[in-house]
């Protein structure tokens, strides 16, 4: 689960910030907090809060795979003289498997600058596992130092270690990534997070499980609903529902590049839909029989953010997951939010320490703030 997050020098953050969510004590049980807030007015920096941590995903993701994911992403602070020069840092704070991991980064536009991993076990004090400054390397074990030398040496300037020695079968760094890959889902409400979002719902709908829960959702929204399916569309004018077979092994991974510029070609609307069955279609007009949503690309409307973001919040419930979602109340609308809050606080799939994260974006009544920020922790420990 996630326990801390900090940054500076970047975007609207000069000063570093941090966000905790341990409990008044400092302590790292999971049950120390199960609702928090982020509050403010419009252009506080909720939102680059929640960009920050993209940026962190996406280097521990991708930063190996593309060389130009700094010079593409990186956005530091520009009012301060030397915010440009000056290094973006980066820290996280996880509780995966027992294991306290602190793991963070400082980058420039030529590369890394520094990076370090500790961790502790069973309350111990924390110990470096691997600290780096460019790119000298050092490792506290030195069995550690000779086995993963090849990884040491083949990390680009541009690279994350972290994410080289994930390749290399390193354990605490195949830990993190995992958290980073299947257990972070970060919804910013942006055209490029929206897209990925999207792919990862077409799969989902194939799994029956997931389906069921996105479906049982849809029609607390809208009893109308009778059913949802995958549809291709020719021209976007017509569309047949075709269901898909179902999958024999689900293939889950969202995090697949979502904040880089990508070709003007590639931004094209597609002619993939999830199509909304309609109750008693004899009593609408065939007009109204279905109702086509390319969710990637339209605005936001309750009911296409249940098919665009409901499968991550199926999934959460199934498997267990760290959700941040900007301005939920704007993507679900409040009443829902306050019924999707409720549901995963009381949830008989839920342990106590499970919990929601929903940064909210805009003033909100001091009763609705239960529904805002809320952290689901990692539930991979079954």
């Amino acid at each position: 689960m996630l326990l801390r997050f900090s940054c500076n020098n970047f975007l609207s953050f000069n000063e570093r910030a941090c966000f905790s969510l341990l409990n008044a004590q400092g302590n790292l049980s999971a049950d120390g907090i199960h609702a928090a807030a982020l509050y403010g007015q419009p252009t506080s920096g909720k939102s680059n809060w929640v960009k920050a941590l993209l940026f962190m995903s996406n280097m521990a993701l991708h930063s190996h795979k593309h060389e130009n994911l700094i010079s593409e992403t990186l956005s530091p602070f520009l009012l301060n003289a030397n915010g440009f020069y000056a290094g973006s840092y980066f820290e996280i704070e996880l509780l995966l498997d027992g294991t306290h991991y602190r793991y963070g980064f400082e980058v420039q536009h030529s590369g890394i600058s520094a990076e370090w991993l500790y961790a502790a076990v069973a309350g111990n004090p924390p110990q470096p596992v691997f600290t780096r400054t460019r790119q000298r390397i050092t490792w506290l074990s030195a069995a550690n130092r000779v086995k993963y030398r090849p990884a040491s040496d083949g990390t680009r300037p541009v690279w994350l270690l972290l994410s080289n020695l994930s390749r290399h079968a390193f354990a605490p760094a195949m830990t993190i990534i995992r958290f980073f890959s299947n257990s972070l889902f970060i919804m910013a409400v942006n055209q490029q997070t929206d897209q990925a979002d999207w792919e990862t719902a077409k799969k989902l709908l194939t799994m029956p499980n997931y389906k069921r829960i996105v479906l049982h959702w849809l029609k607390k929204t809208d009893a109308t609903v009778a059913g949802i399916a995958l549809a291709k569309a020719s021209g976007g004018e017509k569309a047949g529902a075709v269901e898909l077979r179902e999958q024999q092994a689900m293939v889950f991974n969202r995090n697949s590049i979502r904040i880089l510029k990508t070709p003007e070609a590639e931004t094209q609307p597609e002619t993939e839909f999830i199509v909304v069955k309609r109750r008693k279609p004899h009593e609408l007009a065939p007009a109204n029989n279905f109702v086509y949503f390319n969710a990637a690309f339209e605005e936001a409307t309750t009911l296409k953010s249940m098919l665009n973001y409901g499968f991550l919040f199926a999934h959460a419930l199934l498997k267990g997951a760290t959700i941040v979602m900007d301005s939920p109340e704007k993507v679900w609308g409040v009443a829902f939010t306050r019924y999707l809050t409720a549901l995963f606080l009381n949830s008989r799939h839920f342990a106590s320490g499970k919990s929601l994260f929903l940064p909210h974006r805009y003033y909100i009544y001091p009763e609705f703030l239960i529904g805002i920020f809320i952290e689901t922790a990692w539930a991979s420990r079954k």
